[in-house]
């Protein structure tokens, strides 16, 4: 009798330490999935309404298994490298209208990033194997076989805590992070950035941008009239009139000097023509960097 007590006993041990492996691994992969989806998330008008990717991503990244979501953790929270920030690249954002909230990814060593990448591919094989293969390895009547089983649990959490820790202590840099850009946009300053990004991300703007690069005079000074035809030859009448409209309602803005100076990307001057008038020039600010592909 006391000893198919301490059976039951060891049995019940055996199934909560099977259940606190198995919500560690629950852990982990819940943590993956959500610094993986609010990573990088884009925000767009739509007729005056914003929309998001964020019900995408989540979509993407829901039904995932362990080993793709680890992957995608590894290639695209970590760098081995400084990657350049592309959020200025014109020429391929110039059909598009949206702003980016980007996280990552984190600067390491190239030691310190096969370690992850390692470490992670240790934990999916160890979740794997107790998902998948722990009930037929062992003899739950037998009490020899549940006291191998206890040592087997008890050992597999000593591998995976650690790694559990650290990607808590990930997640909670992460989630400061996000915490920290919210406030910064409840800010006056945060606010007027938000406002000018939208702006800056108009084709208006992108196009302005082009213009001044590509087809500046020799003193550096592009033509503000001549930047207006460009538009007009290379963008579809139909968006820049609804684009237009968005801009007047939302920054006020009626005329293309206006949008250009309201961006704080260009500087701006006028110049006396031959017949008595006046012609308005532009250029990028000489602290402004863009790549145009």
């Amino acid at each position: 009798m006391e000893a198919n007590i301490e059976l039951e006993d060891l049995r019940r041990e055996v199934q909560r330490k099977l259940g606190r492996n198995v919500i560690s691994f629950q852990q982990i992969e819940h943590m993956l999935k959500h610094m993986l989806i609010h990573q990088d998330i884009k925000v767009w008008d739509a007729q005056g309404k914003m929309q998001s990717n964020l019900e995408e991503r989540k979509n993407t990244f829901a039904n995932q298994t362990l080993g793709n979501v680890a992957k995608h953790f590894v290639e695209n929270v970590f760098s081995t490298f400084e990657q350049d920030d592309d959020n200025q690249s014109v020429a391929e954002e110039i059909s598009k209208f949206h702003m980016s909230f980007t996280r990552g990814p984190m600067l390491c060593d190239e030691d310190f990033y096969n370690q992850r990448k390692n470490e992670l591919a240790a934990l999916i094989a160890e979740r794997n194997d107790l998902i998948h293969h722990f009930l037929p390895k062992w003899n739950f009547g037998n009490y020899e076989s549940l006291k191998a089983a206890e040592q087997y649990l008890d050992q597999q959490r000593e591998r995976v805590h650690p790694e559990l820790e650290l990607i808590k202590s990930i997640a909670q840099k992460f989630d400061e992070r996000g915490k920290q850009l919210v406030e910064y946009f409840k800010s006056d300053e945060g606010r007027k950035e938000l406002e000018l990004s939208l702006l800056r991300d108009t084709r208006h703007i992108a196009s302005l941008v082009v213009f001044a690069i590509r087809r500046k005079r020799d003193d550096g000074w592009a033509v503000l009239d001549a930047a207006r035809v460009f538009i007009h030859q290379n963008v579809d009448e139909s968006w820049l009139v609804e684009e237009l409209t968005w801009i007047t309602k939302r920054h006020g803005c009626k005329t293309l000097r206006e949008i250009a100076d309201k961006s704080e990307y260009f500087q701006i001057c006028e110049e006396a023509t031959n017949k008595g008038g006046v012609r308005i020039l532009y250029r990028v600010k000489p602290d402004l960097e863009f790549d145009i592909q």
